[in-house]
């Protein structure tokens, strides 16, 4: 645990405790390991954060202090600042925290009163919505309020580019789980029972399932203005100059892959209406402002609020 907070081998720390166990399993049965085994023993461990050079880096620093004797160290010894931190190696404050797995994520979050809330998400790639009959889940015991597209009090769009993206389809859904209703209910089974009970009539439209069929003439628009996001064009130099005095000239299409970001941490968020009329989200994020004012304008909120 100290080697990993030392190292920085802790960001979001969900993957922390994982590591750390198979990190202690290797060395109890191999002390000195070397690199390649440190990467063979945490094949099965997903960080999505650190890269992994400095968890392989504070398995190594472990290693060496088993050697030396060294049993434990001191918490607050690791997290000691002085005045003189530029260039020097800074522990996170909540490093210790996240060594011990003793972290709240979101989805670990209770607030007495808490109620929770499920999407019903689309079964088509790309369909019309006809209708939605809420009545039978609305009945279900237990449910307190089932939303649609109509109950969005503010722009019922959301996304980094453009908030173009429902946060629940009104007239059409574009993907295999669109979220066209949400069911708010006393418990989670509650609300997954609610679900079940929500009928909508879909009018199944051809789809588009590779960037290249979105790009002909004749493909379906998913969005109304079309299915290109964005357009860039980039130039550089003199291309028919360089292609002349070129010695070879290689031509191809280049794709690059799609990556998992392999993230662990469950979807999840807990919102708390405060006294005040504040509203409080707790949610894993790493664009809070941008959370927020999305959140305002969905909600039809002030951002201070």
């Amino acid at each position: 645990q100290a080697a990993f907070i030392r190292q920085g081998a802790i960001q979001c720390g969900f993957c922390t405790p994982g590591m750390i166990m198979s990190a202690k399993a290797l060395l109890d049965e191999n002390p000195s390991p070397s690199v390649e085994e440190i990467k063979s023993a945490l094949a099965r461990n997903l960080c999505r954060c650190t890269g992994y050079v400095s968890i392989i880096r504070a398995v190594q620093e472990a290693s060496e202090m088993m050697r030396q004797g060294i049993k434990s160290v001191s918490p607050p010894s690791l997290l000691e600042r002085s005045y003189q931190v530029v260039g020097q190696a800074v522990a996170r404050k909540d490093a210790v925290l996240k060594a011990k797995g003793d972290t709240k994520s979101a989805d670990d979050l209770f607030v007495e009163g808490t109620v929770y809330a499920k999407a019903l998400r689309s079964e088509y790639p790309h369909a019309e919505i006809l209708g939605i009959d809420t009545r039978e889940a609305e009945a279900t015991p237990g449910v307190i309020a089932v939303l649609t597209a109509k109950d969005v009090p503010g722009h019922n769009g959301f996304g980094l580019i453009f908030p173009h993206q429902p946060v629940l389809a009104r007239d059409k859904v574009r993907y295999v789980g669109d979220a066209v209703a949400l069911v708010v209910a006393e418990t989670q089974d509650i609300a997954e029972e609610a679900l079940r009970k929500i009928r909508v009539d879909y009018r199944e439209l051809r789809g588009v399932f590779t960037p290249q069929e979105a790009l002909l003439p004749d493909a379906p628009k998913i969005h109304e203005e079309g299915n290109i996001l964005k357009h860039h064009k980039i130039r550089r130099g003199d291309i028919d100059k360089g292609f002349a005095e070129a010695d070879v000239i290689i031509e191809g299409r280049y794709y690059t892959p799609f990556i998992e970001h392999a993230y662990l941490e469950p979807e999840a968020s807990l919102a708390v209406p405060e006294k005040d009329g504040c509203l409080t989200v707790y949610s894993a994020s790493q664009g809070v402002f941008t959370d927020r004012d999305q959140i305002s304008a969905i909600l039809n909120l002030p951002k201070e609020k």
